[in-house]
């Protein structure tokens, strides 16, 4: 998921982890995931005009059994 705010780009990946012991992994993972799957690479190479100034992968990781957001992280990858 992708959120386009004044010139910057959130790019989400979630991960669902059966409880809160599996979230650093998880987290690492989703943020892996962003960078090797190019999903932030077209907010970084657009025109000079539609330039986006700052992109930030974001891994959300929601724990089953807690049934909410057991780890999270925010990487800039253009600033």
């Amino acid at each position: 998921m992708v959120l386009l705010e004044e010139k910057q780009a959130f790019v989400f990946e979630f991960k669902v982890v059966n409880s809160a012991a599996g979230k650093d992994k998880a987290v690492t993972a989703a943020i892996k995931q962003i960078k090797e799957k190019g999903y932030a690479k077209k907010y970084m190479e657009q025109e000079q005009d539609q330039k986006i100034e700052a992109v930030y992968a974001i891994a959300l990781v929601f724990g089953k059994k807690e049934k909410n957001v057991v780890g999270w992280k925010a990487k800039a990858l253009l600033s």
